[in-house]
């Protein structure tokens, strides 16, 4: 049993401690008077017993139906990719080859260009859907394949999404900090969450590799 358990601190005290803006180094060292090593140690146990418990997602399995249940589904207003979902087939090219199994005739592979149909299109991609998103989303019944074609057609480019990038100011107090957590053998994953300084994981590979910090561990290896 960790000690964190033992002195009964809970799940729920650390997300009062982190909504007040405690970082996991300042919970560890001054709030419990733990090493940060342990309290990482009991955070992962948390997060791993967390997991556990979520029920794991099931796949609908395929069912091949027939004619009859294929018309009731039309006279009910649906969809073919509507269809398609609710008896299992994830791929519609699969769906749409069954379905001619059934004497259902070949469908019109030619989607119509209408104006309304390609300004749809490029609102979406403009949002910076993907184009399973985007057919998702449309009004008629078509492919990913069919609308990556149109958008090609048509010069029809999808919005990259831009992350704001932050300026994290390399003070030699930070470096040390980090410098102190490689000479732990800390990943950069741990260092992220643990440091002083809010950042990302990416960040902290960054600064390591442009202050040419290394870990200690990795070095002694190298040098033996």
């Amino acid at each position: 049993m960790c000690i964190l358990e033992e002195i009964g601190f809970t799940k729920e005290q650390y997300i009062e401690l982190r909504s007040k803006g405690i970082r996991d180094h300042e919970i560890a060292t001054k709030k419990l008077g733990v090493p940060l090593e342990t309290f990482l140690t009991w955070k992962t146990n948390l997060e791993d017993k967390e997991k556990s418990k979520k029920p794991k997602k099931t796949r609908k399995p395929t069912y091949y139906f027939t004619l009859d249940e294929w018309k009731q589904k039309k006279a009910a207003g649906m969809k073919e990719k509507e269809i398609a979902k609710e008896f299992g087939f994830r791929n519609l090219e699969k769906y749409y080859e069954y379905r001619e199994t059934l004497g259902i005739p070949k469908r019109t592979w030619y989607i119509e260009r209408t104006p309304e149909l390609i300004a749809q299109i490029k609102k979406y991609a403009e949002q910076g859907l993907s184009q399973k998103a985007i057919a998702h989303n449309l009004d008629i019944d078509i492919t990913d394949c069919s609308v990556g074609a149109i958008m090609r057609e048509y010069g029809i480019v999808k919005k990259k999404n831009k992350r704001l990038s932050l300026r994290i100011d390399r003070t030699p107090e930070l470096i040390r900090e980090i410098k102190g957590y490689l000479d732990k053998g800390m990943t950069t994953r741990q260092i992220a969450k643990a440091s002083s300084v809010k950042m990302s994981q990416n960040t902290v590979c960054k600064i390591i590799k442009e202050e040419g910090l290394r870990n200690k561990n990795i070095e002694e290896g190298q040098s033996a």
